[in-house]
């Protein structure tokens, strides 16, 4: 077997020794989703090559603190912080290496800067989380998986996974998504994910997607709302979102919800045909107004 572990995807998911990369021309970057410390030097040049072969000019990566000082020495910056993201002990440092200058540019600036004075303006201020009385909101389970594939693609006319294909939705499943969906009778009309990094001890909340006739309805706040009470039980601690920057919606619902900005991603993600900047935000469960929650 050779060093990569192929996974049909829109852009490929692969293993190198025991860390895992996404790569492809789908976001024109390589992200290196989990990092086994002890391969960083190693993995610094493996990530070079991969770029320099595929002509790729971002390398995007998610690592503990303790590997930052390698990644700045390696020609990477740091775009965001979370505290405390891995198991609640170590943050976690978002570091990009830019292989085009032109990529390093960010063309919305004063789109993002507004949308996000807007979101914190809102930060943590009261909001209403329950759902209207015509829905209701439940976890998703494998039989789902048809029409939550069927959602997703009404909603995004492109993504960086292939959550638009029901096959890779049940490996999600099964692998490490908890996946939340609000029904209108028998009809799904909003999704989001919790991805669940059990050896990292942090989670995702993830793809949301709500059908344009049931936006602003205060869908997407009772999903995150139900993730975070779920998550929190099974004992994660911190979780994070990538949202949209330019995206007013996403980036107030995080806010009103408590969670705090942690750094923007410049031109990092391809969503409906370009590539775009996203937030970070995150959240530490633990605590709720200053105050120690309970599990």
């Amino acid at each position: 077997m050779s060093e990569w572990e192929d996974v049909k995807l829109i852009d490929q998911v692969l293993k190198i020794g025991a860390s895992k990369i996404q790569h492809g021309k789908n976001s024109d970057r390589i992200y290196l989703m989990h990092l086994a410390p002890e391969e960083t030097d190693f993995l610094l040049g493996r990530l070079a090559e991969i770029a320099a072969r595929e002509g790729y000019s971002k390398i995007f990566a998610r690592v503990p603190f303790s590997s930052k000082g390698s990644f700045l020495r390696g020609g990477y910056q740091e775009e965001a912080v979370v505290p405390d993201l891995f198991s609640g002990k170590e943050d976690g440092c978002f570091m990009s290496r830019f292989l085009d200058n032109s990529r390093a540019v960010e063309s919305d600036g004063g789109r993002i800067a507004e949308v996000l004075a807007q979101a914190q303006a809102r930060e943590g201020k009261r909001v209403i989380d329950n759902l209207p009385g015509e829905y209701r909101l439940r976890q998703c389970v494998l039989d789902d998986a048809e029409e939550m594939a069927s959602l997703y693609g009404s909603v995004f006319s492109s993504y960086p996974f292939a959550i638009d294909d029901a096959g890779y939705i049940g490996e999600a499943m099964q692998e490490n998504a908890a996946y939340f969906g609000v029904w209108q009778g028998t009809e799904l009309v909003a999704l989001a994910a919790a991805e669940q990094y059990i050896d990292e001890g942090f989670v995702e909340m993830t793809d949301f997607a709500t059908h344009v006739p049931h936006r602003n309805k205060g869908l997407a706040t009772a999903l995150l709302t139900e993730m975070e009470r779920v998550m929190l039980k099974r004992g994660f601690m911190v979780c994070y979102t990538i949202a949209e920057a330019v995206s007013y919606g996403m980036n107030i619902t995080f806010a009103r919800r408590g969670f705090h900005f942690a750094g923007t991603l410049v031109n990092n993600t391809q969503l409906h045909g370009r590539i775009t900047s996203m937030n970070v935000w995150y959240k530490d469960m633990r605590y709720i107004n200053g105050k120690e929650s309970l599990q």
